[in-house]
Formats: structure tokens, C-alpha cells, sequence
């Protein structure tokens, strides 16, 4: 009769380590499927979002390409340099917000010289390059948080049912104990 009670015993110590075991895997992949398909849904949204802006790029490329093109027929004559000095003058605080050089001297310094209307032109042109460039980044990490959180709210909800399975296992198990 004791071995019996001992082969019993045993098995059912077995059976309840076994349990244990299955519980904390269970929680473990459910967490592991969270992560894999946050990762995969950050990778698809990433995607999306580079397609969305891949025209804006591309329009924004073709307005720079023409008004290089233009800016660069204007410079053949007089009157088309200073309608280049005007156009890089009343553009200069998206150029360089930062610069205290006044307007009289901007406005001389790109009347006076060649370089200087093409660099400031260039200096826009990657201006308006970056700032697209900012925007899809931010729309990125918008994207990248949204699903971060979504994430995080699965993973508390995963960890409230292991809890909640893991208090039902402890109660089986220490009724089958009696």
C-alpha cells in the first residue's frame, strides 16, 4: 500500500512540475508571438509610410531639378541674376533662421555674387530635403509608438491571464495534495 501511495505520489509530483512547465511556456511563446508580430507590423507600417512619401520625394526632386534648371538660364543675364538674389533674399530665413545678418546684406552679398545665390539655392534645396525627410521620420515614430503601446497593453493582458492561471494551478494542485 505505501509503495503504491509512493508511485503516486511521485507521478503526481510529476504530473505537477509538468504542469508548471507548460504554464510558464505557454506564457513565454504567448509573449514571444506578442513581440514577433509587433516587430513584423512596425516593419509593414515602415514600409507603408516610406511608399507614402516615395511621391512626395520624388515630385520634390523634380520642383528642385527644374528650378536649378531655371535658376541656372536666369543667370545668363542681368535681370535673371537678380531675380535669382530675390528669390534666395526672400527665402533666407528658411535657409539659415539663425543668421543676424540683416537684409541689405543678404540682399548685396547675393547680388554681388554668383556663389552665393547657387549655395543658397543648394542650401533650400537640401533644406526642403531634410525637412521632408523629418516629417516621415516623425510619422514613423508616431507609427513605431502607436504599436509599441499596443504591445504593451497585450503583454500586461498576457501577464493578468498567466496570473490569473498560474493562482488556478497553485489551488488545483494543493487540492490534489489533500
Amino acid at each position: 500500500k505505501d509503495a503504491a501511495l509512493g508511485v503516486v505520489g511521485r507521478s503526481q509530483a510529476h504530473r505537477h512540475s509538468r504542469e508548471w512547465i507548460d504554464l510558464k511556456d505557454r506564457y513565454r511563446i504567448k509573449k514571444e508571438q506578442i513581440n514577433v508580430a509587433t516587430r513584423s507590423a512596425i516593419d509593414e507600417a515602415k514600409a507603408q509610410i516610406k511608399e507614402q512619401y516615395r511621391p512626395l520625394f520624388r515630385d520634390l526632386f523634380r520642383t528642385q531639378y527644374k528650378e536649378q534648371q531655371h535658376f541656372s538660364k536666369r543667370e545668363e543675364t542681368t535681370f535673371g541674376k537678380i531675380e535669382n538674389a530675390l528669390y534666395v533674399v526672400a527665402n533666407r530665413r528658411h535657409i539659415d533662421p539663425d543668421n543676424s545678418k540683416g537684409l541689405m546684406a543678404h540682399a548685396f552679398n547675393f547680388l554681388t555674387s554668383k556663389k552665393a545665390r547657387a549655395d543658397a539655392l543648394d542650401k533650400l534645396h537640401r533644406v526642403e530635403l531634410k525637412n521632408l525627410g523629418y516629417q516621415q521620420r516623425q510619422e514613423v515614430l508616431g507609427a513605431v509608438r502607436a504599436l509599441n503601446d499596443d504591445k504593451s497593453g497585450q503583454i500586461t493582458r498576457a501577464g493578468k491571464t498567466f496570473n490569473a492561471e498560474r493562482i488556478a494551478l497553485i489551488e488545483k494542485q494543493a487540492e490534489e495534495k489533500k
